[in-house]
C-alpha cells in the first residue's frame, strides 16, 4: 500500500464510517481519543446513530527535552509504556518515570472535565465499542485507551482509524478485539503525512465541536431542526 490521501480528518471520518457499518454491531458507543480524534469519531458517530464519548489520554514524552513518545497515560492513571523504549532510555526508570505519568495525570484529570458527554453514555458493558483516532504510529495513547475501556467489560472493543503503521497495528491485535484501518503504508511516515489538511485541533476546538455534536443529537432526538447546531 503507498497511502491514502484524505483532505481533513471529517472526510477520513466519512470514509472510515462507511467501512464500519458493513460490520454487524451490537449497540455499539463510539469513544474518540482528543483531540484530532475527535473529528473523525463525530463522523462515525453520527453515521452509525450511536452515542459518543471522548477519553481525555495523555502521551507520555521522554525528559530532556527528547521528542520520544514513550508511553501514554490516561485520565483515571492507566498508564502503557512502549517497552521496545522505555529500557533504552535513560532518566525513564524508577522515580522520574512515575513523576512523568504523575504530572500527565494531574493535567488530564483537570481536561477530562471540559471534554463532557461520557456520563450521558449508557455503560459499555456487552456492547461494541469503537475507539477512534486520526492515525496511529507507535499506538501508545489508543493501548492506554483499550486497558481503561477494558475495565467496563464491553462486549468487543474495535480500534478504527484511517491511518495506521504495521507497528502500531500489530500492537493493538494483541490488546484489542479487531483493528479496522483504511490504510497500512509499508514505509510509514506520519499520520499527517496521509491528510491534506491536518492542522491542529486545539482543547478549545475540540470541545467545541464536541459540544455542537450534542446540540446536533439533542435537537435530533426532539424533532426540531438541528442545522443551527452543526459546526461549519
Amino acid at each position: 500500500m503507498t497511502g491514502l490521501m484524505f483532505q481533513d480528518r471529517s472526510h477520513a471520518g466519512r470514509n472510515l464510517a462507511a467501512v464500519i457499518a458493513r460490520y454487524d454491531l451490537r449497540d455499539p458507543v463510539v469513544v474518540s481519543l482528543p483531540r484530532g480524534g475527535v473529528p473523525v469519531a463525530i463522523e462515525v458517530a453520527s453515521a452509525l446513530d450511536a452515542p459518543l464519548r471522548a477519553l481525555a489520554i495523555g502521551k507520555l514524552r521522554a525528559p530532556s527535552g527528547r521528542k520520544v513518545t514513550i508511553g501514554a497515560v490516561a485520565a483515571d492513571g492507566v498508564a502503557v509504556l512502549n517497552d521496545d523504549l522505555v529500557p533504552d532510555l535513560a532518566g525513564v526508570e524508577g522515580s522520574e518515570l512515575e513523576e512523568l505519568v504523575s504530572a500527565a495525570h494531574d493535567e488530564l484529570v483537570e481536561l477530562s472535565k471540559d471534554y463532557g458527554g461520557d456520563q450521558a453514555c449508557a455503560s459499555l458493558r456487552n456492547r461494541d465499542v469503537l475507539v477512534i483516532d486520526d492515525g496511529m504510529t507507535s499506538g501508545g495513547s489508543m493501548c492506554a485507551a483499550v486497558e481503561l475501556l477494558r475495565r467496563e467489560r464491553p462486549a468487543h472493543i474495535l480500534v478504527a482509524v484511517p491511518t495506521t503503521s504495521k507497528y502500531a497495528e500489530q500492537r493493538l491485535l494483541g490488546a484489542a478485539d479487531d483493528v479496522i484501518c483504511l490504510d497500512m503504508p509499508d514505509a510509514f511516515l506520519a499520520v499527517g503525512c496521509y491528510y491534506l489538511n491536518f492542522d491542529p485541533v486545539s482543547h478549545a476546538d475540540a470541545c467545541r465541536r464536541l459540544a455542537a455534536h450534542r446540540r446536533s443529537v439533542n435537537a435530533k432526538t426532539s424533532g426540531i431542526d438541528a442545522s443551527t447546531a452543526i459546526l461549519p
